[in-house]
């Protein structure tokens, strides 16, 4: 994804405090108790979730010094970029994927609902060429984890710029910057057999960028499905056809997001016969 904008640390500069706009005033802000309970009640919720991410740190920290042969520090001649093997994967619900991670609308994360999550994993698996089918996911963590929690299978690969995600398999996940769309890895590019993309921003200059990626990853015969806003459809068809030779279709699939979304979504996908693909049985 984008890099995401910065964030104010503890040094940057303090807003003035309401005691300070009105030097007439001589007694503190006081809070209502029941502002006060819904402050209490969102700061154990917030510690609540910092104590599930740190025990998410340990069992991947365990699992990296079970795995024979793991290392944290990448072998001679092997970049950031390359897929290495370490340690086992951590599988879980959508629903325990968005209690324990939480969405960024600095990376633009919309989860997915878990109804939504398990439809499109049984769709994406039967699309599957044969078990060893290389499968990624690029930008749509909340797919990867809906079909990995189904499946479990080998050659799937999470892209995704939110270091957050290497926590459920450093193998299988794959830091992408959609500000490098082309800083791949080379044991990927050309290789993969069907994609799965929702990318963060809903403009043409994410669809282009998005789209070298595509025409760099997709293997000769592969297949590509896109999750993204109606309101962009028209120009996204155009630029991947444009970018990556690939011919964008309507579908029948539904898209729905977790906390609902203002924006219109749809399914575009690159194979014959699409056009009455995706619908619930």
């Amino acid at each position: 994804m984008a890099s995401p904008q910065s964030i104010p640390g503890p040094s940057s500069p303090r807003p003035h405090s309401l005691r300070s706009v009105d030097s007439t005033s001589s007694s503190p802000l006081e809070l209502s108790s029941a502002t006060l309970a819904l402050l209490g009640q969102f700061q154990e919720q917030k510690a609540e979730e910092t104590e599930r991410f740190r025990r998410l740190e340990e069992q991947a920290e365990r699992r990296r010094r079970e795995a024979q042969g793991a290392t944290l520090a990448p072998r001679d001649g092997e970049g950031e970029n390359e897929v290495k093997p370490v340690g086992e994967a951590q599988r879980m619900s959508v629903d325990e994927f968005r209690r324990d991670f939480g969405e960024s609308w600095q990376l633009s994360q919309f989860w997915y609902s878990a109804s939504f999550s398990s439809h499109l994993a049984s769709l994406v698996h039967a699309q599957l060429s044969s078990s060893d089918a290389t499968l990624a996911f690029i930008s749509c963590p909340t797919a990867y984890v809906g079909f990995q929690h189904a499946y479990d299978r080998g050659n799937t690969y999470l892209l995704e710029y939110d270091t957050r995600f290497a926590l459920l398999s450093e193998q299988e996940f794959v830091r992408y910057d959609l500000d490098e769309p082309l800083a791949l890895p080379e044991g990927l590019k050309g290789k993969v057999d069907f994609m799965v993309v929702d990318p963060p921003f809903l403009n043409e200059a994410t669809c282009r960028k998005v789209a070298q990626s595509v025409q760099a990853l997709l293997a000769p015969h592969g297949r590509m499905l896109l999750l993204t806003g109606r309101s962009v459809s028209d120009t996204a068809k155009r630029v991947y056809k444009e970018v990556a030779g690939v011919q964008l279709r309507d579908t029948q699939l539904s898209v729905e997001h977790a906390g609902g979304l203002a924006n219109d979504f749809g399914a575009w996908a690159s194979w014959q016969g699409a056009e009455e693909w995706g619908t619930r049985q």
